[in-house]
Protein backbone atom coordinates (compact mmCIF):
# COMPACT_ATOMS: atom_id res chain seq x y z
CA UNK A 1 0.00 0.00 0.00
CA UNK A 2 0.96 3.33 -0.76
CA UNK A 3 0.60 6.16 1.62
CA UNK A 4 -2.82 8.36 0.65
CA UNK A 5 -1.91 12.01 -0.82
CA UNK A 6 -4.04 15.20 -0.18
CA UNK A 7 -3.65 18.33 -2.16
CA UNK A 8 -5.42 21.07 0.03
CA UNK A 9 -6.17 24.82 -0.83
CA UNK A 10 -7.22 27.32 2.00
CA UNK A 11 -8.18 30.75 2.30
CA UNK A 12 -9.70 32.95 4.89
CA UNK A 13 -10.01 36.38 6.30
CA UNK A 14 -10.42 37.53 9.64
CA UNK A 15 -12.15 41.32 10.80
CA UNK A 16 -12.45 42.65 13.29
CA UNK A 17 -14.49 45.84 13.96
CA UNK A 18 -15.42 48.78 16.67
CA UNK A 19 -12.00 48.24 18.82
CA UNK A 20 -12.41 43.81 18.41
CA UNK A 21 -16.11 44.13 19.75
CA UNK A 22 -17.25 42.47 16.32
CA UNK A 23 -15.40 39.74 14.67
CA UNK A 24 -16.28 38.15 11.62
CA UNK A 25 -14.03 35.01 10.09
CA UNK A 26 -14.46 33.37 7.07
CA UNK A 27 -13.01 30.59 5.20
CA UNK A 28 -12.97 28.02 1.95
CA UNK A 29 -11.13 25.23 1.12
CA UNK A 30 -11.04 22.56 -0.97
CA UNK A 31 -8.99 19.81 -1.42
CA UNK A 32 -8.51 16.14 -3.37
CA UNK A 33 -7.47 13.13 -2.15
CA UNK A 34 -6.08 10.72 -3.74
CA UNK A 35 -4.60 6.92 -3.37
CA UNK A 36 -7.29 5.91 -0.77
CA UNK A 37 -6.90 3.25 1.18
CA UNK A 38 -10.41 1.09 0.27
CA UNK A 39 -11.42 -2.32 1.54
CA UNK A 40 -13.30 -4.80 -0.68
CA UNK A 41 -15.04 -7.55 -0.58
CA UNK A 42 -13.60 -10.57 -1.84
CA UNK A 43 -15.44 -13.74 -2.39
CA UNK A 44 -15.44 -15.93 1.28
CA UNK A 45 -13.84 -18.98 -0.77
CA UNK A 46 -11.19 -17.21 -1.04
CA UNK A 47 -9.95 -17.24 2.85
CA UNK A 48 -10.09 -13.95 3.21
CA UNK A 49 -13.58 -11.31 3.64
CA UNK A 50 -11.76 -8.52 1.80
CA UNK A 51 -8.65 -7.22 0.30
CA UNK A 52 -7.10 -3.73 1.12
CA UNK A 53 -6.13 -1.61 -1.77
CA UNK A 54 -4.85 1.94 -2.98
CA UNK A 55 -7.47 3.35 -5.35
CA UNK A 56 -10.20 5.99 -5.62
CA UNK A 57 -10.10 9.99 -5.43
CA UNK A 58 -12.64 12.45 -3.24
CA UNK A 59 -12.82 16.26 -3.80
CA UNK A 60 -14.10 18.05 -1.07
CA UNK A 61 -15.23 22.00 -0.79
CA UNK A 62 -16.46 23.94 2.20
CA UNK A 63 -17.22 27.09 3.98
CA UNK A 64 -16.37 27.88 7.45
CA UNK A 65 -17.84 31.04 9.16
CA UNK A 66 -18.16 32.95 12.68
CA UNK A 67 -19.55 36.20 13.80
CA UNK A 68 -18.46 36.91 17.33
CA UNK A 69 -20.23 39.87 18.95
CA UNK A 70 -19.13 41.73 22.23
CA UNK A 71 -22.18 43.51 23.73
CA UNK A 72 -20.63 44.45 26.92
CA UNK A 73 -16.93 45.07 27.37
CA UNK A 74 -15.86 46.83 30.51
CA UNK A 75 -13.15 47.02 33.23
CA UNK A 76 -15.07 44.51 35.33
CA UNK A 77 -17.39 42.44 32.89
CA UNK A 78 -16.99 41.07 29.25
CA UNK A 79 -19.70 39.58 27.26
CA UNK A 80 -19.16 37.62 23.92
CA UNK A 81 -21.57 35.66 21.96
CA UNK A 82 -21.06 33.84 18.84
CA UNK A 83 -22.37 31.98 15.96
CA UNK A 84 -20.98 29.35 13.64
CA UNK A 85 -21.89 27.78 10.13
CA UNK A 86 -19.46 25.56 8.64
CA UNK A 87 -20.63 23.47 5.57
CA UNK A 88 -18.63 20.90 4.02
CA UNK A 89 -19.07 18.42 0.85
CA UNK A 90 -17.10 15.33 -0.45
CA UNK A 91 -17.68 13.80 -3.60
CA UNK A 92 -16.48 10.53 -5.00
CA UNK A 93 -14.87 11.52 -8.13
CA UNK A 94 -12.92 8.33 -8.47
CA UNK A 95 -13.09 4.50 -7.07
CA UNK A 96 -11.59 1.49 -8.86
CA UNK A 97 -11.26 0.53 -12.55
CA UNK A 98 -13.92 -2.72 -11.70
CA UNK A 99 -16.13 -0.95 -9.45
CA UNK A 100 -18.26 2.13 -9.12
CA UNK A 101 -19.16 1.54 -5.59
CA UNK A 102 -17.81 0.21 -2.59
CA UNK A 103 -19.20 -0.63 0.72
CA UNK A 104 -17.23 0.97 3.62
CA UNK A 105 -19.60 -0.77 6.25
CA UNK A 106 -22.48 -2.90 7.02
CA UNK A 107 -23.75 -5.80 5.17
CA UNK A 108 -26.21 -6.50 1.79
CA UNK A 109 -29.40 -5.01 3.55
CA UNK A 110 -28.10 -1.68 5.17
CA UNK A 111 -24.46 -0.05 4.67
CA UNK A 112 -22.88 2.95 4.44
CA UNK A 113 -21.24 3.10 0.73
CA UNK A 114 -18.65 5.22 -1.61
CA UNK A 115 -20.28 5.41 -4.92
CA UNK A 116 -18.27 7.03 -7.43
CA UNK A 117 -20.23 10.58 -8.45
CA UNK A 118 -22.20 10.77 -5.01
CA UNK A 119 -21.46 11.90 -1.70
CA UNK A 120 -19.08 10.12 0.00
CA UNK A 121 -20.47 7.65 3.03
CA UNK A 122 -24.51 7.59 1.67
CA UNK A 123 -26.53 5.08 3.36
CA UNK A 124 -27.91 2.57 1.16
CA UNK A 125 -30.31 -0.47 1.91
CA UNK A 126 -33.43 -2.65 1.08
CA UNK A 127 -36.18 0.10 0.99
CA UNK A 128 -40.07 -1.10 1.29
CA UNK A 129 -42.39 -0.52 -1.84
CA UNK A 130 -43.80 2.02 -2.44
CA UNK A 131 -47.44 3.20 -4.56
CA UNK A 132 -47.81 6.28 -6.40
CA UNK A 133 -49.00 8.15 -3.47
CA UNK A 134 -45.51 6.79 -1.27
CA UNK A 135 -47.57 4.39 0.81
CA UNK A 136 -46.02 1.18 1.86
CA UNK A 137 -47.15 -1.84 -0.34
CA UNK A 138 -48.31 -4.50 1.87
CA UNK A 139 -48.38 -8.39 1.12
CA UNK A 140 -52.19 -9.37 1.08
CA UNK A 141 -51.10 -13.06 2.36
CA UNK A 142 -48.31 -12.05 4.83
CA UNK A 143 -49.20 -9.01 6.00
CA UNK A 144 -45.58 -7.73 6.14
CA UNK A 145 -44.08 -5.10 3.66
CA UNK A 146 -42.94 -5.73 0.27
CA UNK A 147 -38.86 -4.88 -0.23
CA UNK A 148 -37.31 -3.86 -3.19
CA UNK A 149 -34.97 -5.94 -5.02
CA UNK A 150 -32.27 -3.31 -5.12
CA UNK A 151 -30.45 -1.12 -3.02
CA UNK A 152 -31.56 2.65 -2.97
CA UNK A 153 -29.74 6.18 -0.77
CA UNK A 154 -31.34 5.93 2.52
CA UNK A 155 -29.31 9.13 3.71
CA UNK A 156 -26.13 10.20 4.37
CA UNK A 157 -23.74 10.01 7.39
CA UNK A 158 -22.92 13.39 7.67
CA UNK A 159 -24.58 16.70 7.70
CA UNK A 160 -26.10 19.30 5.16
CA UNK A 161 -23.97 22.37 7.88
CA UNK A 162 -23.54 22.35 11.61
CA UNK A 163 -24.55 25.39 13.10
CA UNK A 164 -23.16 26.71 16.36
CA UNK A 165 -23.90 28.74 19.07
CA UNK A 166 -21.50 30.10 21.80
CA UNK A 167 -21.57 32.99 24.93
CA UNK A 168 -19.00 33.42 27.52
CA UNK A 169 -19.75 35.89 30.66
CA UNK A 170 -16.28 37.03 32.66
CA UNK A 171 -15.87 39.03 35.56
CA UNK A 172 -12.75 40.27 36.54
Amino acid sequence: LKPEFTTEYEAGVDLRFLNDRIGLEVTYFSNRNTDMIIPLDVAPSSGATNLVINAGETTAKGLETSLRVTPIKNQDLRWDVGVSYTQNKTIVTKLTDDSKSVRLAGNSFLGVYADEGQELSVIKGIAYERDQEGHIIVDATTGLPNITSTQEVMGRTTPKYILGFTTNLSYK
